[in-house]
């Protein structure tokens, strides 16, 4: 359930138990949820809050009254009227709890990241750290690592390296804290590594480690086909290739990873120069899912470019897509390789054609 249906949901729930459902506000209160254009439902919870003050004048309700104008305010992508509707729920809630107080600053700074405030998202951020007692609480944990993404915005990727590791530390063997969450941390200081540090081989060291904290088959998927990757970015060709032979000999699969083994052992037999039989290709190409299809015919392509012209399969892919741009693909791999064919006319080729699949490449 998204952030909108849930606030709005309880603001109508409080007003069915406090207010005549004949009055004006039962009546726009109960269809809230019903509108879906934004401008149409902001004008609803304006009036709203204005009959909310003169019926009643109820904090509770007003909290969520505003907090849902911060929603949908958002989702209009108004920055002011965004963080003065969450400043007046964000005062509203010193009357209810502190902990809703600092669940709502948090909200604050949420919206300032997504809004690529993140000077002011920070110092709202140190301030919940700094203040708020409840050190066990979600809000907590959640601007800890909303701490982490203001760094990465900002380019300060050893601090957020830091902070990822040191919340690892921290929660890795507390019993109450959720095993995805910390899978979550370890990922992103996998990523970190990988993006930021290009440090491919402290990545792999770190993804077998993850192993020993996460043996339920579907982490060590994830942790495998990250692998994979990595093997392959790092020139270990063959590794690679095993493991995405291996994972494709699970039938539990996720979706995902096995669209993603299936096209990126493919796209590596290809610049490994190493040939694959008709029977395996059908095989892949009736396992992939048909939303990677396009993927898959051009590594295909691409595949048979290495021994004859394909100009009359390149023809047919501009005449099937005309220009859509269907593909989503990283060709750093494939750029690497063509440059490293020492026969000029596969070498002119292959190139010829990746440059043709850019073009429609998202």
């Amino acid at each position: 359930m998204s952030r909108v249906v849930v606030l709005l949901f309880l603001a109508i729930n409080f007003a069915f138990a406090n207010f005549a459902t004949k009055s004006a506000l039962g009546f726009i209160l109960q269809g809230l949820d019903k509108e879906h254009n934004l401008t149409k439902k902001l004008n609803m919870i304006n009036s709203a809050i204005k009959l909310a003050k003169y019926e009643d004048n109820n904090t509770i309700l007003l909290m969520n009254l505003y907090d849902a104008k911060s929603v949908v305010a958002s989702a209009l992508d108004d920055k002011n009227l965004t963080i003065s509707s969450i400043d007046k729920t964000i005062n509203l809630s010193k009357k209810v709890s502190n902990d809703l107080y600092y669940n709502f600053l948090l909200v604050k700074a949420y919206y300032l990241i997504y809004f690529k405030d993140y000077i002011r998202a920070k110092e709202i951020i140190d301030n919940i750290l700094k203040n708020y007692s409840n050190k066990k609480s979600k809000t907590y944990y959640l601007a800890q690592k909303s701490k982490i993404e203001i760094y990465l915005n900002l380019n300060k990727f050893k601090d957020a390296f830091d902070l990822v590791d040191e919340l690892i530390q921290k929660y890795k063997f507390v019993k109450y804290f959720p095993k995805d969450e910390l899978y979550d941390l370890y990922n992103t200081k996998v990523e970190i590594l990988i993006v930021k540090f290009k440090d491919y081989n402290r990545a792999l060291t770190l993804l077998n480690d993850m192993k020993v904290h996460f043996k339920d088959d579907k982490y060590l998927q994830d942790i495998e086909f990250k692998e994979a990757i990595l093997y392959a970015w790092a020139g270990k060709i063959d590794r690679a290739i095993n493991l995405y032979k291996k994972l494709l000999q699970n039938k539990d699969l996720y979706e995902y990873i096995k669209n993603g083994s299936i096209l990126n052992l493919l796209e590596l037999l290809i610049i490994s120069d190493k040939k694959i039989n008709s029977k395996e290709l059908q095989s892949f190409k009736s396992k992939i899912s048909e939303k990677q299809l396009y993927e898959f015919e051009m590594l295909k392509i691409l595949y048979d470019a290495k021994y004859s012209n394909q100009d009359n399969k390149i023809n047919e892919f501009r005449d099937k897509y005309n220009n859509k741009k269907v593909l989503n693909w990283s060709f750093d791999l494939l750029d690497r390789w063509v440059n490293s064919i020492k026969d000029k006319e596969i070498k002119d080729r292959e190139k010829r054609y990746i440059e043709f699949f850019k073009s429609y490449n998202e």
